[in-house]
C-alpha cells in the first residue's frame, strides 16, 4: 500500500538535502505560485540571492523575474526535471 502524502525529512533523505532547504523549496514555490518577484521572495525567505537563485535551480522553482532555465529553453533544449516533486507533502 502506497501513502498519498510523503513527509518532508523522507523527501529530504531521497535527494540528500536538509529538511530545512525541502521546507525552504516548498515555501518559495508558494511564492512562484502567487507571483512573487525575486526581491520578495528575499524578504519572505530572509535570504540572499545567491541562496535564493541555488533553490530555484536546485528544486526547478521559477519566479516572476528569475527563471533559471530560461537560457536552456531558449537555444531549444529541454529543461531538467526536478529531483522530486514537492506535491503531496505533510
Amino acid at each position: 500500500m502506497r501513502a498519498p502524502s510523503r513527509l518532508i525529512g523522507q523527501v529530504a533523505a531521497e535527494i540528500g538535502a536538509t529538511s530545512a532547504s525541502v521546507r525552504r523549496a516548498i515555501y518559495l514555490k508558494g511564492l512562484a505560485a502567487d507571483g512573487a518577484d525575486a526581491a520578495r521572495a528575499m524578504s519572505a525567505l530572509r535570504c540572499s540571492r545567491r541562496t535564493l537563485q541555488r533553490v530555484c535551480r536546485r528544486f526547478m522553482i521559477d519566479l516572476v523575474d528569475y527563471r533559471p532555465f530560461a537560457g536552456l529553453e531558449r537555444r531549444g533544449k529541454r529543461r531538467p526535471h526536478p529531483p522530486v516533486s514537492l506535491d503531496n507533502l505533510g
